[in-house]
């Protein structure tokens, strides 16, 4: 039709304008029509020696607050659940929202990966409804205390650990288009190691801290991915594309 148009008023029409850029903006979309799945953002936050957890606990304040304006703005607005581990609910308790953000209609869903049913009763997350929440337990998994509370329960994967496929699918038929894994690094390495990782966005801090977790390149270059047990092998190294880069007071965002 648009060829016809074009020869009988003699209009010259490019077609495949813009593609990448829409391409792009629909990712989310796209991933969930075609895929039957969620895009997945990994966040890491990260000192300036690439540690990702300071002994004193303070890690949640790794980063300054334009880095946490942008996260909310860039990351959480945009993502219809935020996931973490059930390790960072007992170490941080979180609150898991968007704040400090104009226009946001609707909460993401709050997604906690709980295989024991290890959350105390008393989280912020379980005590507030401005946002829904779902627990992901395993089988087994101690519910008592959850009972007004969304449960999910799936099965456990050949190393014991839950069933991550199974979680993202079962988001995706809740209508979650993108799912931001937030946290800990221990969840975000079993995401990356299952290959479910879609993009990744990091946030450099402008100083050094020491952990006994260790630096991030030890948890998010899986062995499997490359060269048996082998970071140091280019080869090995997870084929990543840098998309965008901007310095946030002082912290770096790549």
């Amino acid at each position: 039709m648009l060829n016809l148009i074009s020869q009988s008023y003699q209009v010259d029409v490019k077609t495949g304008c813009l593609a990448e850029k829409i391409r792009e903006s629909l990712r989310a979309y796209l991933k969930h029509r075609t895929a039957g799945l969620p895009l997945v953002v990994g966040k890491v936050a990260a000192s300036l020696n690439g540690m990702v957890c300071c002994e004193d606990g303070s890690s949640q304040w790794i980063t300054g607050s334009g880095a946490r304006e942008n996260s909310h703005r860039t990351l959480r607005a945009l993502s219809q659940a935020i996931l973490v581990g059930v390790g960072t609910v007992l170490a941080d308790d979180c609150s898991l929202t968007v704040r400090g953000v104009e226009g946001v209609e609707k909460q993401p869903l709050r997604v906690v990966l709980d295989p024991r049913g290890r959350i105390l009763r008393t989280a912020k997350i379980l005590r507030t409804e401005e946002a829904p929440t779902l627990i992901v337990v395993g089988p087994g998994a101690e519910k008592t205390g959850l009972e007004g509370v969304d449960v999910l329960e799936v099965g456990v994967d050949e190393n014991g650990g839950l069933d991550l496929t199974a979680v993202l699918k079962d988001l995706a038929g809740r209508g979650i288009f993108q799912v931001l894994v937030e946290g800990g690094a221990k969840t975000l390495t079993k995401f990356i190691e299952n290959q479910l990782v879609d993009e990744l966005v990091f946030f450099l801090s402008h100083f050094a801290c020491d952990s006994d977790f260790g630096p991030m390149h030890a948890r998010f270059v899986p062995p499997r991915l490359g060269a048996p047990n082998d970071i140091n092998d280019l080869f090995a190294a997870p084929p990543l594309r840098c998309k965008d880069r901007a310095v946030l007071v002082q912290i770096l965002r790549t």
